[in-house]
């Protein structure tokens, strides 16, 4: 996963303008930079969204600059083209607006009571975007279906006492094939791992068709750290993995056979 930011002064060059804020201000909280009017990509292949249970995410602070505390209030826009069959969502204050497919509402916006308040040179850390690159309508949590191209939301904050008051980012997701990388095709092995949920230890079966001078079971966690490695000399074999120094969550499992990994499988582990 990669996140880059396109500066407002690079739009500029390519012809694109903002208004610039009076009073609120939009902060990128792991680069602690002023994104407001700029654009942030986010580019990530098939290979990390294996890793992912919750979907590509980008947070952005809202900071309200001024002496006064504001009613603050926020619209998303989609931007084209759009990627058929994906979904998306926000999260603003203490509202969140569920899964939606993209193009059947260009511009969302909460209730006029899900405005929040933000208290004279506060920051407020709620706005989180959500993207689905699944396809809504074949793709489940457990068998996935990936839309693969780029979409792209703005996103206005404004002083809901005075619209002109406002600031925007863009937000792009860039969702692309993995680029040379390869998976062992599924006829070449057998895994299978239990009990799921796992507590203290995890049941490993498996076999291996072919010939592979490197062999291991790896684990992730969540963020796609590399959290277990255990490798393998056999071709076929069965034995018990310890866990219990793991943190209860859910993590994903899989064999690399010299250095090609195999489809990444869900365990949930309850220590």
């Amino acid at each position: 996963m990669k996140k880059t930011i396109l500066s407002l002064t690079a739009l500029c060059v390519l012809g694109v303008s903002f208004v610039q804020s009076q009073s609120l201000k939009l902060i990128d909280p792991e680069q602690k930079m002023d994104v407001t009017g700029d654009t942030i990509f986010m580019t990530i292949d098939k290979t990390g969204l294996d890793t992912l249970f919750i979907p590509p995410t980008i947070k952005v602070y809202v900071k309200n600059t001024s002496s006064d505390s504001m009613s603050v209030y926020l619209k998303r826009y989609e931007l084209n083209p759009i990627v058929d069959s994906t979904s998306n969502y926000f999260c603003w204050g203490a509202t969140c607006l569920g899964g939606d497919v993209t193009g059947n509402q260009t511009v969302r916006f909460g209730e006029p009571t899900d405005t929040t308040i933000i208290q004279a040179g506060d920051t407020n850390k709620t706005l989180a975007a959500y993207y689905e690159p699944n396809n809504y309508y074949t793709g489940t949590p457990f068998n996935k279906v990936y839309m693969y191209g780029n979409m792209g939301f703005r996103f206005v904050v404004y002083d809901r006492n005075n619209l002109s008051d406002s600031a925007s980012v863009i937000l792009v997701y860039k969702i692309q094939e993995t680029v040379g990388i390869k998976e062992v095709a599924k006829i070449n092995y057998d895994l299978k791992v239990g009990p799921n949920p796992a507590v203290n230890q995890v049941n490993i079966t498996y076999t291996i068709k072919g010939n592979y001078s490197q062999q291991a079971l790896e684990l992730y966690d969540l963020l796609g750290n590399l959290v277990k490695i255990e490798k393998l000399s056999n071709s076929s074999d069965v034995f018990n993995l310890n866990v219990t120094d793991l943190n209860s969550g859910i993590y994903f499992y899989r064999l690399r056979l010299d250095g090609i990994s195999t489809e990444a499988q869900k365990i949930v582990i309850t220590n």
